[in-house]
């Protein structure tokens, strides 16, 4: 049963991947991971978040010198990871060393539900030539 959740589990959330963004203008909405140059710090909510290094959201806006994200994770340069909560983080164009969209990856997800499928399979061969899909009959000690 926790084998069959754990397949739901992935085939819901699928494998997600940073890819480059080609030419100079992502689209609005995309979910972006943005990789800074130099650390700067951000406001969010009551909190100022110092040495920031990668920025990760959903693009509000794309102008020619910014981004504005709807941030949801902002990682320091220490490596820790800060739930931003939404809150809007304008970065300039030329603080961006690496943009990336992140998105589902139709062949990782499809070989992640290919192995649950096989586990699920191989699980259900295991309880089956175990015995455990029999009913009825004498036990095993009850022979005549």
């Amino acid at each position: 049963m926790r084998f069959v959740a754990l397949a739901a589990l992935v085939s819901l959330c699928g494998c997600v991947i940073a890819v480059p963004i080609e030419g100079t203008s992502p689209t609005v909405g995309r979910k972006l991971l943005v990789e800074l140059t130099e650390p700067i710090q951000f406001q969010v909510v009551e909190a100022r978040i110092q040495n920031i290094t990668r920025a990760e959201g959903v693009l509000l806006q794309a102008t020619e010198d910014s981004l504005i994200l709807s941030a949801e994770s902002l990682w320091s340069r220490a490596g820790v990871r800060h739930p931003a909560l939404g809150a809007r983080v304008a970065i300039l164009r030329n603080n961006a060393a690496n943009l990336q969209e992140k998105r589902v990856s139709a062949t990782r997800t499809a070989i992640a539900l290919g192995a649950g499928a096989v586990g699920l399979g191989a699980l259900i061969a295991s309880v089956s030539s175990a015995g455990g899909g029999q009913s009825g009959g004498e036990p095993p000690g009850k022979q005549q």
